[in-house]
């Protein structure tokens, strides 16, 4: 993943996640012409982009069969002439 987030435990994670929705609906309040867009937009298509978010994430944090990222070294046994 990131450099910047190896360190990072879950609680800082949600503060990002959090900040982020935040943000969002500040923008949302101030700007009302993007209010109007997503008030105007079909609510399934957010659920659309929501659902492949969310696969993606899954995909990237090691679940649904994909390695977890830790490395194994695997033991080579080296052949020897006879």
């Amino acid at each position: 993943m990131f450099k910047i987030l190896e360190g990072a435990d879950r609680w800082t994670i949600f503060s990002m996640k959090l900040a982020t929705m935040t943000f969002v609906i500040v923008v949302l309040k101030i700007w009302g012409g993007a209010m109007d867009w997503v008030n105007d937009t079909n609510v399934w298509w957010f659920v659309l982009v929501f659902v492949v978010f969310a696969i993606r994430a899954g995909m990237g944090a090691g679940c649904c069969g994909k390695s977890t990222g830790k490395v194994v070294k695997k033991k080579v046994k080296k052949k020897t002439k006879r």
